[in-house]
């Protein structure tokens, strides 16, 4: 009978010999690592090592510089277009308080106007108006002592007829 069991005890001794026969395996040992070594860069290539990391922070903090202020120049354009909003919001208002204070004074300047508060406070109107008329000539010979009214006539008087009242709506 074969199987995993030997059929005699005599049998299973022969195998045990067979098997003591054989050299038994072993693990190989682990090999030894070496000392990790590493060449070393002359002195001048040290320093270009140095020098580029340098530059390059210097770059970096240069650029950084630089966003920071444009950043700062953003925040104070914004600024400053705020305050021209608000300035132009209150200039447009008052352009509007502007107009309507004109359309006000236009109002109480109508001559219609006038000529009903003056009925109201019983002023009457002159029956006769005169229009006087005169040169620069004449008014400067006044103004410095001389007499230019003699010496140039002024032109008569025209009389206008005076206007009657008027009705205002």
């Amino acid at each position: 009978m074969t199987g995993p069991y030997p059929a005699s005890p005599a049998a299973g001794s022969t195998a045990l010999a067979a098997e003591a026969a054989q050299p038994q395996l072993q693990p190989a040992p682990a090999p030894q690592q070496a000392p990790h070594l590493r060449l070393v860069p002359p002195a001048r290539d040290r320093r270009l090592a140095r020098l580029t990391r340098v530059l390059s922070l210097l770059t970096l903090a240069g650029f950084l510089a630089v966003l920071f202020g444009l950043a700062a120049f953003h925040a104070s354009l914004a600024e400053g277009q705020y305050e021209l909003d608000e300035m132009q919001n209150e200039l447009t208002e008052l352009e509007a308080q502007r107009a309507e204070l004109q359309l006000t004074v236009q109002q109480l300047e109508a001559p219609e106007r006038i000529a009903s508060m003056a009925a109201q406070q019983g002023l009457a109107s002159p029956e006769l108006t005169v229009d006087l008329y005169t040169s620069v000539d004449q008014v400067a010979g006044v103004l410095s002592g001389q007499d230019g009214l003699a010496a140039t006539p002024a032109p008569s008087p025209v009389p206008s007829p005076a206007p009657g009242p008027q009705s205002v709506p």
